[in-house]
């Protein structure tokens, strides 16, 4: 269902779970063609000659689900130009997700008994850093 419904949704960057090649990780950008912020990490550095590249987007995406602060979540939000926040069960097994602090921030536009889909509109948050 979240992912018919990211189908028919306007195009913009997703965040999920980062995760290990050949594993249900990165799902929701394989099923959407939606882009991620990090997929497989191990397919990334292969492909792109190493791990450079990736930078902390790991670590990244890791804080933005876990950490408790809005304000370094808002500006990876920014960073990475995520649109849509998707928390399902790879994401709840991999982090912390930190619930409060999305539903209190962000719109959730979609939702049934295992998945949510929080979106970022940018323009709602111009004078927060």
């Amino acid at each position: 269902q979240a992912i018919e419904w990211l189908l028919e949704a306007p195009d913009g960057v997703i965040l999920e779970a980062v995760g290990g090649s050949y594993s249900g990780f990165a799902r929701i950008s394989a099923y959407t063609g939606l882009q991620t912020v990090l997929g497989w990490p191990g397919h990334e550095s292969q492909w792109r000659g190493g791990a450079q590249e990736m930078g902390s987007r790991e670590t990244d995406v890791r804080n933005i689900y876990q950490s408790s602060s809005w304000e370094e979540t808002l500006f990876l939000l920014k960073e990475y130009e995520i649109r849509y926040i998707y928390v399902g069960s790879y994401e709840r097994n991999a982090y912390r997700v930190d619930d409060n602090k999305l539903d209190q921030k962000l719109e959730t536009v979609f939702e049934n008994d295992s998945v949510k889909i929080y979106e970022f509109t940018p323009v709602l948050f111009l004078g927060e850093q």
